[in-house]
């Protein structure tokens, strides 16, 4: 006569349940996880990269141009992504600059000069105005902090299998709905101030800012995007790997330690694995290469 069969605890239930969930999650499985972590968060530096390798994988990854044909397949920023996130970009750009100078040029008692400086004999000197002022700083700083919000609304690197939020996973999806929404209100106001200062170009400075809405316009009103898109040549192909490679560096981590670059993200990992030695996950190891 067969014994009868025994009940499972809840107890065993429940660790059966736990060893079925993690099959397949192999140590491979959790490298790769953490690889595509560290670059949907912009990491400097990816373990076992030297600084040249760290340097080439930052360009490749989250360069706005080359990034769309070169990024990692691991990277979890799509190519789709990537040229919305840059055409919100231009659009935003055409707004800031649209727009600063509508105002400096309708309000023309609100412009000044700084300073100027004379650069020849006659005639020749550099000035200096408010209105490129605003350009060149508050227009810009907000440009670089809308291009990486929208960066990280996109990868939502904290709601990703083990990180910190890894719980929230359902989040990204929501982000990337949020995403279309803000590029989509950024395209709009771009487009906006576009028109406004065709506008204002074809009535030779002479429109009143309530009259600047108009859709009759004339392609030499355009003239101005020629400028542009020059700009936007030279800061995507050298202002952009300049600056980059400064902030790369670390080189102003002594005056902004928030912008510390490689060196600071190599101590972020490092202090990330002895956090793990304590806790018995894996062996310490203090070389910043592995």
């Amino acid at each position: 006569m067969s014994e009868p069969t025994r009940k499972k605890t809840a107890a065993e239930m429940l660790e059966e349940y736990k060893a079925k969930q993690q099959v397949g999650h192999t140590t491979r499985d959790e490298k790769k996880l953490e690889l595509q972590r560290l670059l949907a968060s912009r990491s400097a530096h990816l373990p076992g990269y030297s600084w040249c390798a760290d340097w080439v994988q930052w360009m490749r990854n989250n360069h706005p141009v080359f990034g769309m044909c070169c990024k990692y397949k691991e990277n979890p920023v799509g190519i789709g992504q990537r040229v919305m996130i840059l055409i919100s970009s231009i659009f935003f750009g055409l707004a800031a600059t649209n727009l600063v100078y509508l105002f400096y040029h309708i309000v023309e008692e609100a412009n000044g000069v700084v300073f100027e400086i004379q650069t020849g004999d006659g005639d020749g000197k550099f000035v200096l105005t408010y209105e490129q002022v605003a350009v060149w700083t508050f227009g810009s700083i907000l440009h670089s902090l809308t291009d990486l919000g929208i960066w990280h609304l996109t990868a939502c690197a904290c709601c990703m299998p083990g990180a910190c939020c890894g719980c929230c996973g359902w989040l990204r999806t929501l982000g990337r709905f949020a995403t279309i929404a803000v590029c989509g209100s950024i395209v709009a106001l771009g487009t906006t101030a576009l028109i406004m200062r065709a506008n204002f170009e074809a009535s030779d400075g002479q429109a009143e800012f309530n009259e600047l809405t108009g859709l009759e316009l004339e392609i030499r009103s355009f003239s101005f995007l020629t400028a542009y898109f020059v700009e936007l040549v030279l800061v995507w192909f050298c202002y952009y790997p300049i600056m980059a490679t400064i902030f790369f560096s670390g080189a102003v981590r002594p005056i902004l330690p928030c912008i510390g670059g490689r060196p600071k993200e190599i101590d972020r990992q490092r202090e990330e694995k002895r956090k793990k030695m304590k806790n018995g996950e894996e062996d310490f190891d203090d070389n910043p290469y592995v």
